[in-house]
Formats: C-alpha cells, sequence, structure tokens
C-alpha cells in the first residue's frame, strides 16, 4: 500500500465530520503533519503515515516529537502488513491499520460508484493533549488558503501539460546550477549565487 493510499483512506474517514482534511502541513504545527483534520469542535487531529518499519523507526530518530499544543490527538497510520510494529509506537500516540478490498457488486446503476474500499479500524486510540488550544480563525482561513493553493497549481500544472499557457524556462549556471527567474538572458551574463561568469543552460 502506498503513502497516497492511506492518504485517501483518512480523508474518507473523517471527511464528512470534520471540518478541514489537508495533507503534509508545516504552518499551525511546529512539525510537518503528514495528514491533520480540524474538527468541528476547531481542535486539530494530526497522523504520521508509514508504509514501511524502517520509515516508522526512522521516524523516532527525528529531534522532535509530535506533541505539539495544537494537536489534541496523533495518530500513526499503517497498512496491514505493519500491524505487527504496533508495539514499537510510543504508547500516547493512537495506530490506525488500514486495510483494502472492494464494495460488493451486486448491481448496476447509471450513475459509477467507487468500488474499492478502505477500512481504517482504529487499534488503539491516541491519548487527549488536555493542554491542546484550538485551532484559531486566522489559522483555519490559513489552512483553507493552503488546500486551495494546490487546487489551483494542479489547474495549473493541467494548463500546461496541455500547451494552453507558456512558462519562461529557468535559467541554471553551469558552475552552480543555481536557477535564475529574471526573464531574457544574454549568452553569457554573472550567476547572482556564485559570481562567475558562466554559459546557461535551459530547464523545464
Amino acid at each position: 500500500m502506498t503513502t497516497k493510499e492511506l492518504e485517501y483512506a483518512i480523508y474518507k474517514k473523517y471527511f464528512n465530520a470534520s471540518k478541514l482534511t489537508i495533507t503534509n502541513i508545516k504552518t499551525v504545527v511546529k512539525h510537518e503533519c503528514d495528514v491533520a483534520v480540524v474538527g468541528k469542535s476547531d481542535y486539530l487531529t494530526g497522523f504520521e503515515l508509514k508504509v514501511s518499519k524502517s520509515d516508522l523507526l526512522a521516524d523516532f530518530k527525528k529531534k522532535h516529537t509530535h506533541i505539539c499544543k495544537k494537536i489534541k490527538k496523533f495518530y500513526y497510520v499503517l497498512p496491514k502488513d505493519l500491524e505487527n510494529c504496533i508495539d514499537l509506537i510510543p504508547g500516547e500516540f493512537g495506530v490506525i491499520i488500514v486495510t483494502k478490498g472492494s464494495y460488493i457488486d451486486d448491481f448496476c446503476l447509471k450513475t459509477p460508484l467507487e468500488k474499492t474500499k478502505y477500512n481504517c479500524r482504529i487499534v488503539r486510540e491516541s491519548k487527549i493533549n488536555k493542554a491542546a488550544e484550538k485551532i484559531t480563525v486566522d489559522e483555519y482561513i490559513n489552512l483553507c488558503r493552503l488546500a486551495s493553493m494546490r487546487v489551483w497549481t494542479q489547474k495549473m500544472n493541467e494548463l500546461k501539460n496541455e500547451g494552453l499557457i507558456q512558462w519562461n524556462k529557468a535559467k541554471i549556471c553551469d558552475t552552480c546550477k543555481h536557477q535564475e527567474k529574471r526573464g531574457k538572458f544574454p549568452v553569457v551574463i554573472e550567476c547572482r549565487e556564485c559570481r562567475s561568469l558562466s554559459n546557461w543552460e535551459d530547464k523545464e
């Protein structure tokens, strides 16, 4: 199972019961959350997604912990084949096991329905951070803005890939490979980064 599948499984489980479900946030919290859910009571739940034992063990070597004043609950999310690794996870964190299956296809409708099913099973509840603070209005707006920006970035890339909008190519210095975005370039120019006079190569 992939990280994207775990993300989608958490989205499916919490979307209807929350105000916002967003991936890979570094704002509001003091460390990156793979998935964050803003509940209807304005408290934040964080999720760390792991698809391998080595990835899980590497997480415990990081300097930061997942304890944060803005996170009320925190869960590790693992695929079924890592269920035997639960004991490696500190007791204050919850654990969710994700399994993949299919809905029973015993009828036919004009409207297509999703057939793949992800089941999220909470095998250990997260301890509640009683000192957790609610997300402020400004913080919530910033998270919504980030989610919106990602949607429109995706739309922009779709237009770019379809050739409907065009971008100037970035320029890379042969010496330090520092990207420049100053528009048109002569054949030789001084690099802002290393101050060398060098030829430039185009980069998509």
